[in-house]
């Protein structure tokens, strides 16, 4: 998503809450992000489990599509993989998100 659409304004934003105690490491974090590949964009950790709980988030992973103005658009679970129904579902929202955007600017 963030080579097909960062130029565009998407900002991806990770957000890690931890299920084990080794997990709430910040040096074993960063190296996670590195090894899969995730260091292209930002990271949090939600460590006291606060971001997730606010959200009533169940399910691991989860997605969240929030427009430019703070709203959740959409929530979606498990992995999504390039090419597969639930990627095209979620880029036409992401192109309707950025189009709309980009209609709103002077």
């Amino acid at each position: 998503m963030e080579k097909r659409y960062g130029e565009r304004g998407l900002v991806i934003v990770g957000v890690h809450t931890p299920e084990f105690d080794r997990e709430k490491s910040r040096t074993n974090v960063e190296a996670a992000v590195e090894e899969h590949g995730l260091a292209t964009h930002s990271h949090f950790m939600d460590n006291r489990m606060a971001y997730w709980r606010a959200l009533r988030n169940e399910y691991w992973p989860a997605i969240y599509v929030v427009d430019r103005k703070g709203q959740i658009r959409s929530r979606m679970s498990g992995e999504i993989h390039v090419d597969t129904k639930r990627d095209h579902e979620l880029s036409e929202l992401v192109e309707t998100l950025l189009k709309d955007n980009a209609d709103t600017k002077p």
